[in-house]
């Protein structure tokens, strides 16, 4: 019993021990079977075949960024046209306003490449689907649809710019995942800093800068479809590659570094020399990106826009463009203060010498990374691409820098930003410090970007604001002077000049920054015409003509002649610019009313014709064409103009729709259609038009 009983003791008290011991492994086992079975947090490495809408949080994540950047955009919602281009891409632009397909898309190639190498041939090319110096007819038709939604409602055109925003925005997180290994914090960090970053404001809330948001969509679906293509060789994503760069080519030239970013790829997929089959299957893509770049330059040749090296030399060139390039990198960081217009120093050196060199540090460092740390190659190289045809080594335009050219580039620079926070969240030295300051940057930049937004909201606060930052901005005054000069024509009488004294200050402000600015010339000129001391405006337009000759300066001179009498002198102006500018509807409007006071009938209804078919709503030039019919003796020729514009004015609620009653009532009398001229007359009294005693007698009203 004692020996039964030890053993009894003995195995009651290994048991326990052995069950305790069981039970302590078996709940270490159940708690790292536990922690391998938790979700990962959404910021970690997606597995290779694991869906990124699959991962808990991260799809909230980013439609908490969109929202975000929706918000940031909303008072884009509530903004007006400007003057800056809105209206050569809009209201001024018969593409658009009668949806002439066919027209936006019409290229002469041979004309348009051969104007490049032949002066003469750029002098004579005639190609009415260049709008504002460029072709880029996908951009001209979503304007048209937007005109044919809302007319010179300016609410679908933002709309339509902030949606393509956020769908870029979207793509962007597509394009960074993909290309990041499956990082989603990477993709997360760098679409957020693309949507929200406040110099992106210019590119989304300026209408005329569709074709920044437009060609980018086009863009980033084409990168997207090459990595895919260069994973799985699909031809088809090659294909499909291409059929989008061509659609961004035509949505805005600057789409042709699309060919270089494929070769960045190549490098980010470490592909090397000897892949050259894969390298050579960008040729085609290099082929359509000379032919648009050629045809680009046509195209700014045409609207002279092109300025060539004539203002700064080659070495200047390279100062500008090393300027240029740390700006922009500079006001990554720090976006302020902001402006729609950043002028040419006056003199260039100091400076621009300086940051070229730190700009060629720059590139230096990204080449001498490449294989160290390649995503620090791919970033900077990324932004240096896409930056390449705007540091001015060609001067387009007046501007050193704008806010509009980092829309893609700074896709790279969020990019490296995206890493950094990457490798050091959440353990790093840096990484909670850095995770957080990156929302609050985030936050800064929408709260920016809002601001911003309403910067945007018409012609006076934008060129304000531009004034307030760059009083020597010529182009500013000239563009707020416009504003308030047609401004004068939307108030009473007696507010009218009020706004004319403010147009004339603003004009003379930009002529006394530079006195050989014929734009502040001729649009001083309109204010002397407005307040018809018509010979000081001849003057203006005279000196303006002298610096820069302009069908538009030639009409407005002929225009102020046959105020004055002076017939004559006023058809040369008009046959001039006709001869200079034939696609100029004015010209034609202007020269048949002078024909028609001449009573040169048939020469007038000719012009006023041709004018029609620019115009085809202008109910004011149908009723002149019936007084003519009636001044030629020809009253049922006159009626139907009459008709015409009676219709299309209760359409457009024309204001002078009494006088085009009144006007066909006069010719049913003669025809002898009495109750017709009865029923017009008493239509046209009954919208306001005086209609003379002895007329309602003879009617028998």
């Amino acid at each position: 019993m004692t020996r039964s009983s030890g053993f009894n003791l003995c195995t009651h008290r290994v048991q326990p021990r052995a069950l305790i011991k069981f039970e302590v492994m078996g709940k270490k086992a159940k708690a790292r079977k536990s922690r391998s079975t938790l979700p990962k947090p959404w910021y970690t490495a997606l597995a290779p075949q694991q869906s990124w809408t699959q991962v808990p949080n991260l799809l909230g994540v980013l439609i908490s960024v969109l929202l975000l950047t929706l918000i940031a955009y909303w008072p884009t919602f509530n903004n007006d046209f400007t003057n800056w281009d809105d209206d050569l891409y809009v209201a001024d632009n018969r593409l658009v306003t009668q949806f002439d397909v066919a027209g936006m898309f019409a290229l002469d190639v041979g004309q348009a490449i051969g104007a490049v190498f032949d002066e003469k041939l750029a002098e004579d090319l005639d190609n009415t689907a260049f709008v504002a110096g460029n072709y880029h007819p996908i951009t001209i038709f979503t304007l048209a649809l937007n005109y044919q939604m809302t007319g010179l409602d300016p609410l679908s055109y933002q709309v339509t710019n902030v949606l393509l925003h956020l769908l870029n925005t979207f793509l962007v997180f597509l394009l960074v995942l993909a290309l990041s290994g499956r990082k989603p914090l990477v993709a997360i960090v760098t679409a957020a800093l693309f949507g929200l970053h406040p110099m992106h404001v210019e590119s989304v809330s300026w209408v005329a800068e569709r074709k920044d948001v437009l060609y980018s969509a086009f863009f980033l679906g084409g990168l997207l479809t090459y990595w895919r293509y260069l994973d799985n060789k699909h031809a088809g994503m090659w294909w499909i590659t291409l059929a989008l760069f061509l659609l961004a080519c035509l949505s805005k030239p600057a789409a042709v570094v699309f060919p270089l970013v494929l070769l960045l790829l190549h490098y980010w997929k470490g592909m090397g020399w000897s892949d050259i089959t894969q390298h050579l299957r960008t040729l085609p893509f290099f082929a359509f990106a000379l032919f648009f770049g050629l045809l680009t330059l046509t195209a700014q040749i045409d609207s002279e826009a092109y300025g060539g090296l004539q203002t700064y030399s080659l070495w200047d060139r390279f100062q500008i463009a090393g300027y240029g390039f740390m700006w922009y990198i500079g006001r990554f960081f720090v976006p302020y203060p902001q402006s729609a217009f950043y002028p040419y120093p006056a003199t260039i050196g100091g400076l621009h010498l300086l940051l070229l060199l730190l700009a060629l540090a720059v590139v230096v460092f990204a080449f001498w990374q490449s294989q160290r740390q390649r995503w620090v190659t791919f970033g900077i190289l990324f932004f240096a691409l896409n930056l390449l045809l705007v540091l001015q080594f060609v001067s387009v335009g007046s501007a050193i820098v704008a806010e509009r050219y980092t829309y893609l580039p700074y896709i790279g620079l969020g990019w490296l930003v995206g890493f950094v926070v990457h490798k050091e969240w959440p353990r790093g030295k840096l990484g909670k410090p850095l995770g957080y300051g990156m929302v609050v940057v985030l936050l800064v930049f929408a709260g920016l970007t809002y601001n911003r937004a309403q910067v945007w909201a018409n012609t006076e606060t934008l060129f304000t604001d531009v004034l307030e930052n760059h009083p020597t901005a010529v182009v500013a005054w000239n563009n707020r002077g416009h504003y308030y000069r047609l401004k004068s024509d939307e108030v009473p009488e007696t507010e009218r000049g009020f706004w004319l004294d403010k147009a004339f200050s603003d004009y003379n402000q930009a002529l006394a920054v530079d006195p050989n600015y014929h734009l502040g010339y001729s649009n001083r000129g309109k204010v002397w015409f407005e307040r018809k001391n018509f010979q000081e405006a001849i003057a203006d337009y005279s000196r303006s003509l002298e610096l820069r000759e302009s069908a538009v300066v030639l009409v407005n001179r002929g225009a102020a002649y046959a105020s004055i009498g002076q017939l004559n002198e006023a058809l040369q102006d008009f046959n001039q610019a006709i001869s200079l500018n034939p696609d100029y509807p004015e010209s034609y409007f202007n020269r048949g009313i002078v024909y028609q006071q001449q009573q040169q009938f048939e020469l007038a209804l000719a012009d006023f014709e041709t004018y029609l078919t620019y115009q085809p709503r202008a109910t004011g030039i149908m009723n002149s064409m019936g007084v003519i019919y009636q001044s030629m003796g020809d009253h049922a020729g006159a009626i139907p103009h009459f008709s015409k514009a009676i219709q299309i004015g209760y359409e457009d609620q024309e204001p002078d729709l009494g006088a085009y009653f009144y006007n066909r009532a006069l010719s049913y009398r003669v025809v002898q259609q009495l109750e017709a001229a009865r029923q017009d007359a008493r239509q046209a009294e009954q919208l306001g038009y005086p209609v003379p005693a002895g007329f309602k007698q003879a009617l028998g009203i």
